[in-house]
């Protein structure tokens, strides 16, 4: 694993368990948005750090059990992981990496299921 890589882990691992104490009360609220939207950034290392991260918040909050986030960042939260996915995505490591957190986000899909 490059060097790269790792960082991009650390990063996400670390921003992730921010959110988790932040985003409940209040905090950081305009971070989710810009995590999303950088998954359709130009450069594919934001691209996959974005993603990864959106995915590595999913888990974390997964293992909480409750997230108790307004609806409008779990679909941030969502549609950035999803727009790594699209057709137009031919790297397939972000593919890979979006479906990785697609699976940890199934928690925040079953909420806004419930919801509708």
């Amino acid at each position: 694993m490059s060097k790269g890589v790792q960082a991009r882990k650390a990063a996400a691992d670390a921003i992730s368990t921010i959110c988790t104490i932040e985003l409940p009360i209040g905090q950081w609220s305009e971070f989710i948005p810009t995590l999303a939207n950088n998954a359709n950034h130009s450069n594919e290392d934001v691209v996959k750090a974005s993603i990864m991260t959106l995915g590595y918040i999913c888990e974390k909050f997964k293992v909480q059990k409750n997230s108790n986030l307004p609806e409008q960042t779990l679909q941030s939260i969502l549609m950035g992981i999803l727009l790594g996915m699209k057709k137009e995505q031919l790297n397939k490591d972000i593919k890979i990496t979006a479906i990785k957190s697609l699976r940890d986000s199934f928690t925040f899909l079953d909420v806004l299921m419930d919801n509708e």
